[in-house]
């Protein structure tokens, strides 16, 4: 006899609480989680496909609700409920930033800037805001989806810079599906950014790229032109 929704229910909850949620594979957590939170009882078929397709929880999680929707199987409600996993993954990775305060030290600035944009599924450029020692005053998002990073138009940077009037500046942009190795077009584009900034009286000291699971610094790398001099 088929299992029903609520006995189902009961089921994984009890392993869950008996064996806490290490005892699940990421396939058996992901049909937990739209078990509970779906009305649909074919959660597992749905997983099984989301799996054959995707290959892995992360990337599952990170594609759009109307690119799961065309998988067999899964329902509206079940891609709203993967999405919502993503945006409480973004949340949770973002509030880890909440222990940074100062972003002298690179490996700070990779981590801060990580833990912003690694979830995100499009490319997003945002200016990290500083103020005197390096400490964090906020971020900006510039752009995100559709442009890359050396085609924004600076005076969306200069608006923040002529409002905000930070003393030090980080900028950054992901790469949603590639390595963060970065361009000649954004290594000249960085260094214009550079010269803005002073403009401003603004020093532009580093511009971090996130890619698939890897970090890039240019100021780690000697790629960064200083055109004021950093305390």
């Amino acid at each position: 006899m088929e299992e029903r929704l609520s006995e189902k229910r009961q089921r994984l909850k009890r392993l869950m609480f008996e064996n806490g949620i290490d005892s699940f594979s990421d396939s058996e957590l992901l049909e937990y989680y739209l078990c509970l939170t779906t009305a649909g009882s074919n959660s597992k078929k749905a997983c099984d496909n989301l799996f054959s397709t995707f290959g892995d929880l992360e990337t599952i999680v990170k594609t759009e609700p109307r690119m799961l929707r065309t998988i067999d199987g899964v329902t509206d409600v079940l891609s709203a409920s993967t999405a919502l996993i993503h945006t409480l993954m973004c949340m949770m990775s973002e509030e880890k930033n909440n222990e940074i305060k100062c972003l002298k030290d690179i490996s700070l600035r990779k981590e801060y800037v990580y833990n912003i944009l690694r979830y995100e599924t499009v490319e997003h450029i945002v200016l990290i805001k500083l103020k005197k020692n390096m400490r964090i005053a906020g971020y900006e998002t510039i752009s995100k989806g559709g442009v890359n990073f050396s085609l924004v138009s600076p005076s969306q940077f200069a608006r923040v810079f002529s409002i905000d009037k930070p003393e030090y500046a980080i900028v950054a942009h992901n790469h949603p599906q590639g390595d963060c190795i970065p361009s000649t077009r954004d290594i000249s584009f960085t260094n214009k950014l550079s010269e803005l900034a002073a403009d401003f009286n603004c020093t532009l000291i580093d511009h971090i790229i996130i890619g698939d699971d890897t970090k890039f610094s240019f100021a780690e790398n000697g790629l960064i032109r200083k055109n004021k001099i950093v305390d």
